[in-house]
């Protein structure tokens, strides 16, 4: 299943198929042409079992023959077909009128064809007019054309059909991907005034206790903000540019906790190039610090781990911090920040499936948050992801217990 993003194009996910004019017209003078060679062989071996000297077998005749009205029929295809379309069942009156002139104007242009083919032929000879050979052509074909007609319109009509439901189920799939797409564009939108809100109430707690540490939180807030607006409306970002922005975060964090936050990092190297939603990460890591951190006065760790699973198909991301267990996970309830993540993954792989998942658990001596979603790169993508151009150097794919 291919994960949704607010950026992804309508145009890529909609199996919208439309034929180019030429292609149609071969296939239907395709369809005709073999009905046309079908009809020519019957005939061919109707006159080879008969063994009448009056009716030679001539294959390049009898097919000739067969194909004028095939080829009559191929170019009033199009006409019928027109009067189809602009003429739908749903409006029976003026269905039946079109209809029924349509079924006259096949008849006289098929009647017309094979008089003049007849002329042209010479035959047969005791008819040397063309009115004559008119009205032959009219009391010996009247009703195959009538059918040839009916069964035309039966199966241009099933064509028409299913066109419709297929434009239906269309525009049906286009009002739920928007609606998908706004909603999270919306939870997206959610997320930076509510980790902004915490950031700056952090630092309104410094002001007085430490002008430098608040000045310096600041700072580092600025950069933070520039670069998720430097992200713009992007769908899909690479892992190791969750994990930089992260580390971005709990430095700004560690300016508030100093020696009491530390940080253990381990990430296998080969899930750095996973493609993941942006900001999806760093609502963990606050809510770890957030919960476990700031609640205890003691120092704290919180543990990042990301590995690939199942053959390297699933990416598993955990956060765990020590500290006080908060019983948000024991009664099943979650905070803003993780509630809109859950939206959020929801709306991108799907509410219900087991595309993804987020729990929350607790831990001895802590609690932890993981996430499992599909593992895809940028390689399996239609388009790029690009990695940032500056930031923080890689993290260490080991464990490596350091403060931020």
């Amino acid at each position: 299943m291919r994960a949704l993003n607010v950026s992804t194009p309508l145009e890529s996910l909609l199996p919208v198929r439309r034929w180019p004019r030429w292609k149609a017209g071969l296939l239907v003078a395709g369809v005709w042409m073999t009905i046309a060679l079908l009809s020519g062989l019957q005939t061919y071996y109707i006159y080879v079992d008969m063994d009448d000297p009056r009716w030679k077998p001539d294959l390049i005749k009898d097919l000739l023959w067969a194909m004028r009205p095939a080829l009559t029929w191929a170019l009033l295809t199009p006409a019928a077909w027109w009067l189809v379309r602009r003429y739908p069942p749903t409006r029976p009156r003026e269905f039946f009128a079109a209809q029924l002139l349509g079924l006259a104007a096949g008849v006289v242009v098929q009647t017309a064809g094979r008089a003049i083919a007849m002329h042209l032929l010479n035959e047969p000879e005791s008819l040397n007019t063309f009115g004559g050979r008119f009205g032959m052509s009219l009391r010996g074909g009247f009703t195959t054309n009538i059918i040839s007609y009916v069964m035309l319109v039966g199966v241009l009509l099933t064509v028409e059909t299913f066109r419709r439901l297929s434009a239906e189920r269309e525009r049906s799939a286009q009002l739920q991907f928007e609606a998908v797409r706004a909603r999270l564009a919306g939870l997206q939108s959610q997320l930076q005034p509510h980790f902004l809100f915490n950031t700056l109430h952090a630092i309104s707690s410094l002001v007085t206790e430490s002008p430098t540490r608040a000045v310096e939180m600041i700072a580092r807030l600025g950069e933070l903000l520039r670069e998720s607006l430097q992200r713009g409306e992007r769908g899909e970002v690479a892992l190791q540019e969750e994990l930089e922005f992260a580390e971005r975060y709990l430095a700004i964090e560690q300016v508030r906790f100093g020696e009491r936050l530390h940080v253990e990092w381990s990430v296998a190297p080969q899930a750095r190039d996973v493609l993941v939603p942006p900001f999806f990460l760093q609502p963990l890591v606050e809510n770890a610090v957030q919960h476990g951190i700031a609640r205890s006065g003691r120092p704290g760790r919180v543990d990042i781990r990301a590995v690939l699973a199942e053959d390297a198909a699933r990416l598993r991301v955990e956060v765990m911090n020590t500290g006080p267990v908060d019983e948000a996970p024991r009664r099943g309830g979650l905070g803003l920040s993780l509630a809109n993540l859950r939206a959020r993954l929801e709306a991108i792989y799907g509410a219900g499936t087991h595309e993804v998942s987020l729990t929350l658990r607790p831990e001895t001596g802590g609690s932890s948050a993981v996430i499992s979603l599909p593992a895809r790169r940028a390689q399996e993508t239609d388009t790029p992801v690009p990695r940032s151009a500056s930031g923080p150097a890689p993290l260490p794919a080991e464990a490596a217990s350091r403060p931020c």
